[in-house]
Protein backbone atom coordinates (compact mmCIF):
# COMPACT_ATOMS: atom_id res chain seq x y z
CA UNK A 1 0.00 0.00 0.00
CA UNK A 2 0.89 3.28 -0.20
CA UNK A 3 1.92 5.35 2.72
CA UNK A 4 -1.46 7.13 3.29
CA UNK A 5 -3.00 4.28 2.48
CA UNK A 6 -1.67 2.06 5.55
CA UNK A 7 -1.70 4.91 7.36
CA UNK A 8 -5.57 4.99 7.25
CA UNK A 9 -5.29 1.27 8.05
CA UNK A 10 -3.72 2.11 11.04
CA UNK A 11 -5.93 4.87 11.77
CA UNK A 12 -9.04 3.16 11.51
CA UNK A 13 -7.95 1.15 14.72
CA UNK A 14 -5.78 3.50 16.73
CA UNK A 15 -7.62 6.81 16.03
CA UNK A 16 -9.27 6.80 19.44
CA UNK A 17 -5.90 7.29 21.20
CA UNK A 18 -5.42 10.91 19.54
CA UNK A 19 -9.20 12.02 20.33
CA UNK A 20 -10.97 11.02 16.61
CA UNK A 21 -13.31 8.05 16.43
CA UNK A 22 -12.53 5.37 14.28
CA UNK A 23 -15.15 6.14 11.89
CA UNK A 24 -13.02 9.57 10.90
CA UNK A 25 -13.90 10.89 7.35
CA UNK A 26 -11.33 12.50 5.00
CA UNK A 27 -12.15 15.67 3.73
CA UNK A 28 -11.44 16.13 -0.03
CA UNK A 29 -9.84 19.24 -1.16
CA UNK A 30 -12.48 21.09 -2.15
CA UNK A 31 -13.51 20.17 1.69
CA UNK A 32 -10.64 21.76 2.47
CA UNK A 33 -11.17 24.99 1.00
CA UNK A 34 -14.62 25.64 2.15
CA UNK A 35 -13.03 25.32 5.52
CA UNK A 36 -10.02 27.77 5.12
CA UNK A 37 -12.31 30.26 3.73
CA UNK A 38 -15.05 29.94 6.55
CA UNK A 39 -11.96 30.30 8.90
CA UNK A 40 -10.58 33.63 7.10
CA UNK A 41 -14.26 35.07 6.98
CA UNK A 42 -14.92 34.49 10.54
CA UNK A 43 -11.72 36.87 11.06
CA UNK A 44 -12.37 39.23 8.42
CA UNK A 45 -8.86 38.74 6.63
CA UNK A 46 -9.74 39.35 2.97
CA UNK A 47 -8.62 36.72 0.48
CA UNK A 48 -6.15 39.44 -1.57
CA UNK A 49 -4.52 39.60 1.85
CA UNK A 50 -4.29 35.84 2.13
CA UNK A 51 -5.42 33.81 -0.27
CA UNK A 52 -6.96 30.36 0.69
CA UNK A 53 -4.65 28.45 -1.21
CA UNK A 54 -1.59 29.95 0.36
CA UNK A 55 -3.06 29.16 3.72
CA UNK A 56 -3.67 25.50 2.46
CA UNK A 57 0.04 24.94 0.98
CA UNK A 58 1.34 26.60 3.87
CA UNK A 59 -0.22 23.68 6.39
CA UNK A 60 0.55 21.26 4.22
CA UNK A 61 4.24 22.15 3.74
CA UNK A 62 4.47 22.22 7.97
CA UNK A 63 2.59 18.27 7.80
CA UNK A 64 5.00 17.27 5.12
CA UNK A 65 7.96 18.49 7.27
CA UNK A 66 6.41 17.08 10.54
CA UNK A 67 6.50 20.12 12.30
CA UNK A 68 4.57 22.72 14.11
CA UNK A 69 3.70 26.21 12.32
CA UNK A 70 6.49 28.61 13.38
CA UNK A 71 6.16 31.84 11.75
CA UNK A 72 3.94 34.78 10.94
CA UNK A 73 2.89 36.48 7.73
CA UNK A 74 1.47 39.74 6.43
CA UNK A 75 0.41 40.30 9.72
CA UNK A 76 -2.05 37.45 10.20
CA UNK A 77 -0.75 34.85 12.97
CA UNK A 78 -0.22 31.68 10.80
CA UNK A 79 -0.13 29.92 14.13
CA UNK A 80 -3.35 30.63 15.50
CA UNK A 81 -5.47 29.99 11.68
CA UNK A 82 -3.65 26.46 11.76
CA UNK A 83 -4.63 25.60 15.14
CA UNK A 84 -7.84 26.62 14.70
CA UNK A 85 -8.15 24.61 10.93
CA UNK A 86 -6.88 21.66 13.33
CA UNK A 87 -9.68 22.04 15.81
CA UNK A 88 -12.27 22.70 13.46
CA UNK A 89 -11.13 19.37 11.42
CA UNK A 90 -11.46 17.49 15.33
CA UNK A 91 -14.74 18.58 16.28
CA UNK A 92 -16.33 17.68 13.13
CA UNK A 93 -14.51 14.24 13.33
CA UNK A 94 -12.36 14.69 9.94
CA UNK A 95 -8.99 14.69 8.51
CA UNK A 96 -7.31 15.84 5.93
CA UNK A 97 -4.72 13.83 3.42
CA UNK A 98 -1.87 15.15 5.19
CA UNK A 99 -3.08 13.77 8.62
CA UNK A 100 -2.90 10.55 7.86
CA UNK A 101 0.88 10.17 8.04
CA UNK A 102 1.09 12.76 10.21
CA UNK A 103 -1.45 11.37 13.01
CA UNK A 104 -0.24 8.04 12.53
CA UNK A 105 3.44 9.14 13.45
CA UNK A 106 2.11 11.20 16.42
CA UNK A 107 0.72 8.09 17.15
CA UNK A 108 4.19 6.15 17.14
CA UNK A 109 6.18 9.29 18.76
CA UNK A 110 3.25 9.69 21.98
CA UNK A 111 2.43 6.28 22.30
CA UNK A 112 4.85 3.54 23.00
CA UNK A 113 2.61 0.49 22.61
CA UNK A 114 0.81 1.16 20.08
CA UNK A 115 4.53 1.81 17.99
CA UNK A 116 5.09 -1.04 19.43
CA UNK A 117 1.97 -3.35 18.17
CA UNK A 118 2.39 -1.58 14.49
CA UNK A 119 6.21 -2.28 14.28
CA UNK A 120 4.98 -5.91 14.98
CA UNK A 121 2.77 -6.35 12.48
CA UNK A 122 5.97 -6.16 9.98
CA UNK A 123 9.17 -8.10 9.45
CA UNK A 124 10.37 -6.58 6.81
CA UNK A 125 9.14 -2.74 4.31
CA UNK A 126 9.83 -2.09 1.36
CA UNK A 127 9.87 1.36 -0.14
CA UNK A 128 9.91 2.02 -3.91
CA UNK A 129 10.55 5.62 -5.45
CA UNK A 130 12.28 6.73 -1.86
CA UNK A 131 14.01 9.30 -3.45
CA UNK A 132 10.48 11.49 -3.00
CA UNK A 133 9.84 11.03 0.10
CA UNK A 134 9.31 13.76 2.38
CA UNK A 135 10.51 14.15 6.09
CA UNK A 136 7.15 13.34 7.79
CA UNK A 137 7.31 10.19 5.82
CA UNK A 138 10.84 10.08 6.65
CA UNK A 139 10.07 9.76 10.42
CA UNK A 140 7.18 7.08 9.56
CA UNK A 141 9.58 4.60 8.51
CA UNK A 142 12.03 5.53 10.95
CA UNK A 143 9.33 4.46 13.37
CA UNK A 144 7.68 1.88 11.99
CA UNK A 145 11.32 -0.07 11.13
CA UNK A 146 13.36 0.72 14.08
CA UNK A 147 12.85 -2.65 16.13
CA UNK A 148 13.93 -4.89 13.34
CA UNK A 149 15.51 -2.40 10.81
CA UNK A 150 14.55 -4.43 7.90
CA UNK A 151 14.26 -1.85 5.38
CA UNK A 152 14.66 -1.88 2.17
CA UNK A 153 14.23 1.02 -0.32
CA UNK A 154 14.91 1.37 -4.14
CA UNK A 155 15.11 4.80 -6.15
CA UNK A 156 17.31 7.16 -7.96
CA UNK A 157 18.43 10.23 -6.45
CA UNK A 158 19.26 11.62 -10.29
CA UNK A 159 15.35 11.52 -10.61
CA UNK A 160 14.22 13.55 -7.71
CA UNK A 161 12.06 15.82 -9.07
CA UNK A 162 9.64 16.83 -6.44
CA UNK A 163 11.78 19.00 -3.72
CA UNK A 164 8.85 21.75 -4.59
CA UNK A 165 6.18 19.56 -2.98
CA UNK A 166 8.27 18.57 0.41
CA UNK A 167 10.45 15.81 -0.96
CA UNK A 168 13.98 15.54 0.31
CA UNK A 169 16.33 13.52 -1.99
CA UNK A 170 19.33 13.29 1.11
CA UNK A 171 17.01 10.54 3.24
CA UNK A 172 17.96 8.40 0.14
CA UNK A 173 21.36 9.73 0.02
CA UNK A 174 22.14 9.70 3.09
CA UNK A 175 20.63 6.70 3.46
CA UNK A 176 23.90 4.19 4.85
CA UNK A 177 23.80 7.15 7.70
CA UNK A 178 20.66 6.88 8.54
CA UNK A 179 20.79 2.58 8.96
CA UNK A 180 24.50 2.27 9.50
CA UNK A 181 25.56 -1.22 8.26
CA UNK A 182 23.04 -0.66 5.21
CA UNK A 183 24.08 -2.22 1.42
CA UNK A 184 24.14 -0.85 -1.14
CA UNK A 185 22.81 -2.32 -4.09
CA UNK A 186 23.24 -0.08 -7.79
CA UNK A 187 20.77 -1.36 -10.23
CA UNK A 188 22.50 0.29 -13.77
CA UNK A 189 21.22 -2.12 -16.35
CA UNK A 190 18.42 -0.27 -18.50
CA UNK A 191 16.40 -2.49 -20.29
CA UNK A 192 13.82 1.08 -21.53
CA UNK A 193 15.94 3.00 -23.66
CA UNK A 194 18.59 3.26 -26.42
CA UNK A 195 22.07 3.05 -25.76
CA UNK A 196 21.69 6.38 -27.35
CA UNK A 197 19.50 8.08 -25.03
CA UNK A 198 21.51 6.44 -22.08
CA UNK A 199 24.43 8.01 -23.34
CA UNK A 200 22.77 11.81 -23.20
CA UNK A 201 21.34 11.10 -19.99
CA UNK A 202 24.67 9.99 -18.27
CA UNK A 203 25.87 13.08 -19.61
CA UNK A 204 23.31 15.15 -18.05
CA UNK A 205 22.63 13.62 -15.00
CA UNK A 206 26.70 13.85 -14.42
CA UNK A 207 26.40 17.33 -13.68
CA UNK A 208 24.47 16.63 -10.33
CA UNK A 209 26.15 18.02 -7.22
CA UNK A 210 25.14 15.29 -4.81
CA UNK A 211 24.66 12.02 -6.33
CA UNK A 212 25.39 8.06 -5.93
CA UNK A 213 27.88 7.16 -8.51
CA UNK A 214 26.23 5.41 -11.32
CA UNK A 215 26.53 4.85 -15.34
CA UNK A 216 23.52 2.96 -16.99
CA UNK A 217 24.02 0.94 -19.48
CA UNK A 218 21.66 -0.71 -21.53
CA UNK A 219 20.20 -3.75 -22.92
CA UNK A 220 19.05 -2.20 -26.42
CA UNK A 221 21.04 -1.38 -29.51
CA UNK A 222 22.26 1.96 -30.09
CA UNK A 223 19.52 3.32 -32.02
CA UNK A 224 18.92 7.27 -33.08
CA UNK A 225 20.37 10.03 -31.51
CA UNK A 226 18.17 12.13 -29.55
CA UNK A 227 18.07 15.69 -30.45
CA UNK A 228 17.29 18.01 -27.45
CA UNK A 229 16.14 21.79 -27.62
CA UNK A 230 16.17 24.62 -24.98
CA UNK A 231 13.37 27.06 -25.37
CA UNK A 232 12.25 30.05 -23.87
CA UNK A 233 8.77 29.08 -22.26
CA UNK A 234 6.51 27.17 -22.88
CA UNK A 235 4.80 29.08 -25.87
CA UNK A 236 8.17 28.98 -27.44
CA UNK A 237 8.20 25.19 -27.15
CA UNK A 238 4.58 24.80 -28.42
CA UNK A 239 6.07 27.04 -31.90
CA UNK A 240 8.95 25.13 -32.20
CA UNK A 241 6.89 21.17 -31.60
CA UNK A 242 4.60 22.85 -34.38
CA UNK A 243 6.71 23.69 -36.73
CA UNK A 244 9.30 20.87 -36.53
CA UNK A 245 5.51 18.53 -37.39
CA UNK A 246 5.18 21.07 -40.04
CA UNK A 247 8.95 20.33 -41.43
CA UNK A 248 8.02 16.78 -41.36
CA UNK A 249 4.89 16.79 -42.81
CA UNK A 250 6.15 18.76 -45.88
CA UNK A 251 9.16 16.30 -46.28
CA UNK A 252 6.26 13.72 -46.85
CA UNK A 253 5.82 11.99 -43.66
CA UNK A 254 1.65 11.17 -42.59
CA UNK A 255 0.92 12.84 -39.54
CA UNK A 256 -0.04 9.28 -38.57
CA UNK A 257 3.52 8.89 -37.92
CA UNK A 258 4.21 11.74 -35.23
CA UNK A 259 3.74 11.92 -31.91
CA UNK A 260 4.07 14.21 -29.34
CA UNK A 261 4.60 12.56 -25.38
CA UNK A 262 4.17 15.45 -22.96
CA UNK A 263 3.91 15.08 -19.23
CA UNK A 264 0.36 15.64 -18.19
CA UNK A 265 -3.20 16.66 -19.90
CA UNK A 266 -2.99 20.51 -18.79
CA UNK A 267 -0.25 20.41 -21.43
Amino acid sequence: GTFHALSLRFLRRYADALGYPRSFQVIDSDDQKALVKRLLKARNIATDRLHPNYLIGWIEHCKHAGLAPEHGWNGIDMRELYGEYQAQLQQHERMDFSDLILNVVLLMRDHSDIAEALRSRFDHVLVDEYQDTNPIQHEWLLLLCGGHRNLTVVGDDDQSIYGWRGADVSHILEFERHWSGAGLHRLEENYRSSAAILELANAVISENADRHEKVLKATLEQGERPHWQVCNDDYDEARRIAAQLDRWRSHGYPWTEMAILFRSNRQ
